[in-house]
């Protein structure tokens, strides 16, 4: 697969005839769409709700076929087959929205994939980014745990650290602008993470429900907001303990400064 405006190699093993060789049964369990990222800005949350759809069958965890080499060269079949089958299967990998090796991959595998990407105020993803390094127990020497926001956002002259990985992951336009190389436009959906996180979730759910084609299912009086843990809850049905509490802040002047870096 060739990639498109000159962009570098995808690495790409597997295309759609490969796909097409496969059983009608693995092959229906291959995802209508993909929650891509970014990571931290409430992708767990709106896979969870979408869950909740009766027209959307979800595996709740997927192993990162496309972003890990060891897995992605064992081909789609061994991968489809840990799916749950459905006529719109929705996954969620968040570190795809940052690779720039998924995008291609995605596309040679099926051209008619849809991307859907939640973005929310990238000073405060960067910020949950950080928290959540800081609790990662799979990376047990990430220099995030034994140091302050500050220390890893600037450098011992003062300036904005542009290569910590966590600053980097918000550079929105970056990673758009290679999913967006590989997909059309009306291939890829951007969920308003602010919205969906301090709003009534229903209404961004809508706007996906329309993008996918299903029929309307969730109601904004299905969705409560709770006090305790920060965050709206569905019906009954509650996510774990909120990220966004006790975070670290920044100082005025250097948000401003981030927010020039990041615009």
């Amino acid at each position: 697969v060739s990639a498109p405006y000159g962009l570098a190699s995808s690495t790409v093993l597997w295309t759609y005839e490969d796909l097409k060789s496969l059983s009608d049964e693995v092959r229906s369990k291959y995802p209508t769409a993909i929650i891509v990222g970014a990571r931290n800005a409430g992708t767990s949350a709106l896979h969870t709700f979408l869950c909740y759809h009766p027209d959307i069958a979800c595996t709740m965890w997927d192993d990162g076929f496309f972003s890990r080499d060891d897995i992605y060269s064992q081909g789609p079949e061994k991968w489809l087959s840990k799916l749950r089958p459905g006529s719109n299967v929705v996954l969620k990998t968040a570190e795809y929205f940052h690779s720039d090796k998924v995008p291609g991959r995605v596309y040679a595998l099926n051209n008619a994939t849809k991307i859907i990407v939640i973005l929310r105020n990238p000073i405060e993803r960067m910020i949950l980014d950080y928290m959540s390094m800081r609790r990662y127990p799979k990376i047990p020497d990430a220099l995030e745990k034994n140091n302050s926001l500050n220390e890893m956002l600037l450098n011992s002259d003062g300036k904005i650290n542009t290569h910590w990985g966590c600053f980097r992951r918000s550079l929105y336009s970056l990673y758009y602008k290679r999913w967006s190389a590989w997909f059309s436009k009306g291939q890829i959906h951007i969920v308003n993470g602010d919205k969906f996180s301090q709003e009534n979730p229903a209404m961004e759910l809508t706007k996906v429900e329309d993008f996918l084609e299903l029929k309307h299912f969730f109601e904004e009086s299905s969705f409560a907001y709770n006090n305790d843990k920060g965050f709206y809850c569905y019906e009954t049905n509650c996510l774990g303990e909120g990220k966004d509490h006790d975070l670290p802040t920044l100082d005025s002047d250097l948000i401003g400064r981030l927010k020039f870096k990041l615009r």
